[in-house]
């Protein structure tokens, strides 16, 4: 019983291990900020479109972003749909660039 606990203790570790780990990049998602974004959001981020949200002073930044990532891939509101626009890894870029707005 013992030796089976450290056996599957070690194939989580092993696993985990071989996982990719992969940091988003706040550059490449201000470029797709800037260039998916920035025309209803604004350049700062505080929401040149009537209604639009205001980045800037943290409007929309306080929930996971795993809710973020799912409001840009599926849309929000006015917010169109950007599934099969963006990758799931380019829209964690454009999330930790938000996170730099505010």
């Amino acid at each position: 019983m013992k030796v089976r606990l450290i056996v599957l203790r070690a194939a989580s570790i092993m696993l985990v291990l071989a996982m990719p780990v992969q940091a988003a990049d706040v550059f490449k998602g201000q470029r797709l900020y800037a260039q998916e974004c920035e025309r209803c959001h604004g350049s700062d981020g505080s929401g040149v479109m009537a209604g639009g949200v205001d980045f800037s002073l943290g409007d929309g930044l306080r929930v996971s972003n795993k809710r973020l990532h799912d409001h840009i891939d599926r849309g929000k509101g006015g917010c169109p749909s950007f599934f099969g626009i963006l990758e799931s890894e380019e829209i964690l870029d454009v999330v930790a660039y938000l996170r730099t707005l505010y």
